[in-house]
């Protein structure tokens, strides 16, 4: 036996005070009273005479010291061991994005968190309880408890999540402790289906919900009206659903589209569905928002709707080329779209255009005296350094043999954008260049260790980008890849701060740091706040919520507002997934752990009774005393 609060012994004092309080009220005191009255009480007393009367006081004192030490048993709160009676509990219970289904009023994570307190409840005490969460992450929210209390009020507030979950991990975890315990029951809640399954006991949450998603929603504004499209996910058999449309805020009665399928057939289960909204009238030539609305209800609404937002791009796109032979950056950028280019030589450049403004300079085997600091930089085989470029020359490397570009192994979120599509097979250089860097620089691509091409902010904070070769002592130009390259950097140079405004719940939205950014502060659909770090050129983070993001950006004194919105993955939303196989190896034993059993209930009935005894005893004294 073991007591909660051994200190409490200390009230057992109370017993030597009642004895001594009994001693003193048997001392009476001499007092002188008339004669016939104590006849009269004496004959009262002779006929009423009865053998227990002068047990009463003894029996009363007995009653009240029992009563204290009860009261006191109460208080230390005695625990006594059963051997081999409890059991230890490892609860996997998924808090994936599917399990926010409903069937009524209680969604399966509701149904889940149910059937956890169910086993609890009727576990013996002094049970072990493990609770693991699968949500965006394995999250063990207690571990090895032995207290029903804190395991049920734990389970109580949790929260499923919005993203997959990777129930194999929960399977890791699970085999963790099994190694450990073999004894173990494990319990995995979720509302896959398993073909295989070992040493677990599965609780499956599904009941027979339906459900039709809404994705991949676009909206293009031109010719003085808005085309919408998109596709339904339907994971029943479905005969009809309306789609309603609210531009910037506000319905479009006109704008719904229903889709219908032909007689005698449905909506194929598990298949997806496009649909199309009437052109709608739209005189302003821009929207800031498309919202499309699924108009039925069904068992998830996360998926109910979609808001496309307009990806607005105001960075100024004006290019200056300076170089002697621009051919090469001419031909690439003309290939990429409708920029303002002007190209000059040197001479010109300090003559005419050194005092303009542009959004990019772009200088080839020239060196400004300082470097331009309104706007992004490229230098492309420079041979003398500027003021403030971020870096200075070195030397010149001329090889013995053609050598190729070695693509960096970086996986930081600058190399990953400005190398998407391009790996330079077959490029090769007889010549290049050595800097050295005194602000921050991601190299893209080397040679022998030493970076050709780099990426990043020069001493004002703009971007840059350096080329540590002539192009005409390379065949980069000539490849496939050339254009692309070039296109990832002029997205990079010319920087909006969202690269695209629809994402999936888990992936990771990337936020360019435009220059002189002060705060960049993200909101999340549920109000969660966050701020990124403004010294980084390319900031990641994960949407986890369906809804929309805001992200405000103060730069220049100024605050600009801009959304993206987030929707839930496409497998959370199917209401039944099989998986192939959910096991943990290895031979369960049939060891229990010791129990326990608390007699607070019994202590209290004894202390009623006892209660009850004396005052009775009271009772009888004060009648004996008519």
């Amino acid at each position: 036996m073991s007591l909660m609060y051994p200190l409490c012994l200390l009230a057992l004092l109370g017993v030597p005070v009642v004895i001594l309080i009994y001693i003193l009220k048997r001392q009476y005191t001499e007092q002188t009273v008339n004669s016939t009255y104590i006849w009269t009480l004496s004959e009262k007393f002779l006929k009423r005479r009865n053998p227990l009367s002068g047990l009463t006081g003894v029996i009363s004192l007995i009653l009240q010291i029992l009563m204290i030490i009860l009261i006191v048993f109460a208080l230390v709160h005695p625990l006594i061991k059963l051997e081999g009676r409890a059991e230890e509990y490892c609860f996997v219970i998924d808090s994936s994005g599917s399990m926010n289904m409903k069937d009524g009023e209680d969604t399966r994570f509701e149904r889940g968190k149910d059937e956890i307190e169910k086993i609890i409840n009727e576990s013996a005490k002094g049970s072990q309880y493990t609770l693991i969460s699968m949500g965006d992450s394995a999250t063990t929210v207690y571990e090895r408890t032995s207290s029903k209390e804190i395991a049920l009020k734990l389970l109580d507030e949790l929260k499923p999540a919005y993203s997959g979950s990777d129930l194999q991990a929960g399977a890791s975890a699970m085999q963790e402790l099994f190694n450990e315990t073999p004894s173990v029951n494990n319990y995995l809640i979720t509302d896959k289906i398993f073909n295989l399954r070992e040493n677990v006991e599965i609780i499956n949450v599904v009941k027979d919900e339906n459900n039709v998603g809404i994705t991949s929603v676009n909206a293009v504004c031109e010719n003085g009206e808005i085309k919408i499209n998109g596709i339904l996910n339907s994971y029943k058999m479905q005969n009809t659903v309306t789609v309603d449309v609210y531009i910037d805020g506000a319905p479009v009665p006109q704008a719904s589209a229903t889709v219908m399928c032909p007689p005698l057939k449905e909506m194929p289960a598990g298949m997806d569905t496009p649909f199309e909204i009437p052109p709608i009238p739209w005189k302003s030539g821009t929207y800031v928002s498309v919202r499309a609305v699924i108009r039925e209800e069904d068992a998830l609404k996360d998926d109910n709707e979609v808001i496309a937002y307009n990806k607005e791009n105001n960075s100024q796109s004006s290019i200056i080329i300076v170089s002697p032979s621009p051919l090469f950056l001419e031909v690439a950028i003309d290939a990429l779209g409708d920029y303002n280019v002007t190209t000059v030589t040197p001479a010109e450049y300090e003559l005419s255009y050194e005092d303009k403004s542009y959004g990019l300079y772009i200088f080839d085997s020239y060196a400004p005296t300082k470097t331009p600091d309104d706007g992004a930089v490229w230098m492309v085989n420079v041979t003398s350094s500027s003021s403030n470029s971020g870096f200075t020359y070195r030397s010149s490397v001329e090889l013995e043999e053609p050598t190729g570009f070695e693509r960096t192994k970086s996986t930081s979120s600058i190399a990953k954008k400005l190398l998407d599509g391009v790996n330079a097979n077959g490029a090769y250089l007889i010549k290049y260049l050595r800097y050295s860097t005194y602000t921050s620089y991601t190299p893209l691509f080397t040679t022998n260790g030493v970076p050709l091409i780099m990426a990043g902010e020069n001493s004002y904070g703009n971007r840059s980008v350096v080329f540590a070769f002539d192009l005409h002592d390379s065949n980069i130009a000539m490849t496939g890849d050339f254009v692309n390259l070039i296109g990832n950097l002029l997205d990079y140079s010319f920087p909006s701060v969202l690269d695209k405004t629809s994402y999936f719940v888990g992936e990771s939205a990337i936020i360019n740091t435009v220059a002189n950014s002060k705060s960049i502060k993200i909101t999340s659909p549920l109000g969660d706040v966050k701020y990124l770090d403004t010294a980084q050129t390319l900031n990641e983070f994960v949407v986890n919520e369906p809804g929309t993001y805001t992200i405000s950006v103060v730069s220049g004194g100024t605050e600009s507002e801009y959304k993206i919105y987030s929707e839930l993955g496409l497998d959370e939303r199917t209401p039944t997934r099989v998986e192939d196989a959910f096991s943990v190896y290895g031979t369960p034993t049939n060891d229990r752990i010791d129990g326990e059993f608390d007699p607070l209930i019994i202590i209290f009935i004894l202390i009623a009774v006892i209660f009850a005894a004396d005052w009775m005893v009271y009772m009888y004294e004060k009648r004996q005393l008519r």
